[in-house]
């Protein structure tokens, strides 16, 4: 496939033999790219910076030449500027399209149920935000620290950020309802954990990302503020008491699962043989005194018709079993074995923890000393990001 910036001119020769259109093209230093014989004709492609000399060799000698095909970018683009309305058009219509993504022309508003769209649109209008107004001098983080500052009793969450002609807004507005005291919650960490992420909803958060954290420390605690002012070094801080509310948020974090996996190089296990085994014990008030796989006497199959004897203060039983059989079996391992073993043992202690697979986000094993050369021992530590509130009353 020709690439479109290698430029080149086809042109078509008449009345001159190949021969001698080769020895011209060696004494100018053309580079031929290509001969071709057409219709009693050579057809010839060279680069478009050569095609020029060529023509007046040709000529020169009295042959019939013409061109028949450009191509590439710089006859491209001479096409494009002899065509100055399209370009002046093409520019009119980028720099129309600019500006007009340039600007919010609508609102995308969700999140509010009190408050109607009207009113949240009155709320950024009065911080310069309304329709056709330009978005590229527009703080949107600096004016949504405004608004959450100034409608702190009414609007727990905001949000807002342009896509394209669209200004999209999302808020939470906040309960003001008041809790009584023992229905006010935190939301603890139920495990220990380091933060990744941290939404707060309602109440305030007592932790930041990356932060590492213990169980039963406080994520989010149940209190909001009315009044906020500035520190000396320009940070808001509450300025009253608060009040108790229920929290809501969540917070997800990275939390580490030990598991150890012990294996013997030589162990025994019971398999099924496959039989029947029977035998009958001997209960005295209900405690097993004596058990046996067979059954001797007469005596003792007639009593396996009772349900119980009585002896004194004593109450006798005897009661028949059925199981299937197992023997004795020894699985051998070598140490490379034992260690897969390992491995495979603690995976199943973490699922029996309730750790999935698609959820670890990172494993690291290491080899344990034991004091008994038979054994092979490795504990395997995995991280996993996963939720870590909890919610705690007061």
């Amino acid at each position: 496939m020709e690439k479109f910036w290698d430029n080149y001119v086809v042109i078509k020769v008449e009345n001159l033999s190949e021969a001698e259109l080769i020895n011209c093209c060696l004494r100018e230093n053309i580079v031929l790219r290509q001969v071709k014989s057409a219709d009693n004709a050579l057809l010839i492609s060279v680069c478009s910076y050569d095609g020029r000399r060529l023509l007046n060799i040709l000529r020169s000698k009295r042959a019939k030449a013409k061109i028949i095909k450009k191509s590439g970018l710089v006859f491209a683009w001479l096409a494009l500027m002899r065509r100055q309305g399209l370009i002046l058009g093409l520019a009119v219509c980028f720099a129309v399209l600019y500006v007009a993504l340039s600007y919010i022309w609508s609102f995308d508003i969700s999140g509010n149920e009190k408050y109607t769209e009207e009113d949240i649109i009155a709320i950024v209008e009065k911080y310069g935000i309304q329709k056709g107004i330009s978005k590229n001098n527009l703080d949107f983080e600096e004016i949504t620290k405004e608004i959450l500052k100034e409608y702190n009793g009414e609007l727990s969450w905001f949000w807002m950020q342009p896509k394209g002609t669209v200004l999209e807004i999302r808020l939470k507005e906040r309960d003001n309802t008041f809790l009584d005291y023992d229905k006010r919650a935190d939301l603890v960490a139920a495990k220990d954990g380091i933060v990744e992420d941290i939404l707060v909803l309602e109440g305030t958060a007592r932790a930041e990302k990356g932060e590492k954290v213990q169980k039963g420390q406080v994520l989010i605690e149940g209190v909001e503020y009315d009044e906020w002012e500035k520190d000396e070094m320009g940070i808001y801080q509450p300025a009253d008491e608060g009040r108790g509310i229920r929290a809501q948020g969540r917070v997800s974090g990275l939390v580490e699962y030990e598991a150890i996996g012990i294996c013997s190089l030589n162990e025994g296990h019971l398999e099924a043989t496959g039989e029947k085994e029977k035998g009958y014990r001997i209960l005295k008030n209900n405690e097993e005194v004596y058990a046996s796989k067979a059954i001797a006497g007469i005596g003792l199959e007639k009593i396996l018709w009772q349900k119980e004897i009585k002896l004194g203060e004593d109450i006798w039983r005897l009661e028949s079993w059925e199981s299937s059989g197992q023997q004795l079996a020894f699985q051998s391992y070598d140490l490379a074995e034992a260690y897969q073993e390992c491995l495979k043992r603690g995976q199943q202690t973490l699922v029996e923890k309730g750790v999935k697979a698609e959820d670890v986000l990172n494993t690291e094993s290491l080899l344990m000393p034991t004091m008994d050369s038979r054994l092979v021992k490795v504990k395997s530590l995995v991280t996993v990001k996963e939720d870590l509130v909890e919610v705690r009353y007061r």
